[in-house]
């Protein structure tokens, strides 16, 4: 099988992130707990650090990946979506001949090869596009003999393919109201969902929550007899210096005390999202895994991930950002005034058709010398239409591209040297956007 004919075959499966008239209730753990057993039940082989959340936790799980590998740890990272390509969510980091950290995708060849093995059983078990990448992230990692496997929930938690691992260790970010039409409009019912990835004979940490949040967790823990530990409580920081290259902060937790550490990703939520990883690694001395200082520097000194308040161009400034919902505008938002004083901005906008558009254009539209609607090449995009629906409410400049390069394209012309160019509402759009910088820059 090519790895085009692999995308192909995935492409035909029902798949949650695009769009699909399934109901959420309709994913069944036990079809996916069977294919794994066919394969040996690799997850049970790994030690896994799993992380659920609304938002934060793609950048929670790429800082504990970058520090885990910085120590020396051989580490496995999948997370979805990806921007570009598939192969980004299944990753591995490593220590070279010359010990220094690296880390590299799953190859074409690999991704393959493992989509062909898995073939037979998904057609006979109707797995899902995200059931097959996470039963073949376990395989991969099972059989790369990672020691650690950093594991990103998909959609909820409770019904999410990656909840059939048992983890050492799980991370709840912070919990707001997203993918409503599966999880509901209620934020008890979503941190009820998110919440049931605590299993047994295992510790959890939680970002700091809503109080509703809190008592759902704090709820879930008790019955599991699992210890929760609280960011703001247990885990605390303390903002020293930001700029759009990144952070310097302190960091005090149960174990451990840092003064100094410097986090290559801008944004006072990242710091949040650092700090919350910081905790769950410093509770792997429960497993007798203690990291030395100076890895865990290098690891945080060290991080890229795209897509997140990511610095594409310096003139004009051009900011790439996948926030999705009204919560996550609003973590933008507030960095942006902290990071930038842009004397023009432009905002280049697209949302998929299930999030908020209009809590996401209440944040972001305001004080935007022109807003350019556009749409990413994706079937879950929502129609301009409706998005300027949304808009119009909040700002008078307000045009519409037929792609996101004609977008940029626009947006970066009236910029000049010295204005912002802020590509947000979707990752759908920031993976379009990426493609297109590489041609326009």
């Amino acid at each position: 099988m090519s790895f085009s004919t692999a995308n192909d075959f995935l492409a035909s499966l029902v798949n949650y992130e695009v769009g699909t008239k399934s109901a959420y209730s309709d994913l069944k753990l036990d079809r996916v707990r069977r294919v794994l057993k066919e394969f040996g039940d690799p997850q049970d082989r790994l030690k896994i650090i799993h992380v659920a959340g609304t938002k934060g936790k793609g950048s929670t799980c790429a800082i504990l990946f970058s520090v885990l590998k910085a120590a020396g740890y051989t580490v496995g990272l999948y997370t979805s979506p990806h921007l570009i390509d598939v192969r980004e969510r299944i990753k591995i980091g490593f220590l070279n001949e010359t010990s220094e950290a690296r880390e590299r995708l799953i190859t074409r060849e690999e991704f393959s090869l493992l989509i062909e093995e898995l073939k037979p059983a998904v057609v006979r078990e109707g797995l899902t596009y995200f059931e097959v990448l996470t039963v073949g992230a376990f395989i991969f990692f099972a059989r790369k003999n990672v020691e650690f496997a950093v594991i990103e929930t998909g959609m909820g938690g409770r019904l999410d393919a990656t909840s059939v691992a048992h983890p050492l260790i799980s991370g709840i970010t912070s919990i707001s109201l997203d993918h409503q039409q599966f999880l509901g409009n209620d934020l008890k019912l979503i941190a009820a969902e998110k919440g049931a990835i605590i299993k047994e004979n295992s510790v959890a940490v939680t970002a700091e929550q809503d109080p509703e949040v809190w008592r759902i967790l704090n709820q879930i823990s008790r019955e599991k007899k699992v210890p929760l530990y609280e960011l703001g409580r247990d885990f605390v920081y303390d903002v020293i210096g930001q700029d759009l290259s990144g952070s310097v902060f302190d960091f005090k937790g149960i174990y451990t005390s840092y003064e100094g550490l410097k986090l290559s990703l801008p944004g006072q939520y990242q710091i949040a999202n650092a700090t919350l990883a910081l905790g769950i690694l410093e509770l792997l001395n429960q497993y007798d895994t203690i990291l030395p200082p100076m890895a865990v520097r290098r690891g945080l000194q060290n991080i890229f991930w795209p897509g997140r308040l990511q610095v594409a161009s310096r003139h004009p400034l051009v900011i790439l950002d996948g926030c999705q919902n009204f919560a996550s505008a609003q973590a933008l938002q507030k960095s942006l005034e902290m990071l930038v004083s842009p004397a023009h901005s432009f905002l280049v906008l697209g949302v998929s058709r299930d999030k908020d558009a209009e809590g996401i254009c209440r944040v972001l539209c305001r004080n935007k010398d022109l807003v350019i609607l556009t749409r990413a090449d994706n079937q879950r995009a929502m129609d301009l239409e409706k998005l300027e629906a949304s808009a119009r409410d909040y700002t008078r400049s307000l045009i519409r591209a037929d792609d996101v390069t004609e977008a940029l394209q626009q947006a970066m012309a009236r910029a000049g040297d010295d204005g912002l160019v802020l590509v947000a509402g979707s990752l759908y759009l920031v993976g379009d956007a990426l493609k297109a910088l590489r041609k326009l820059l």
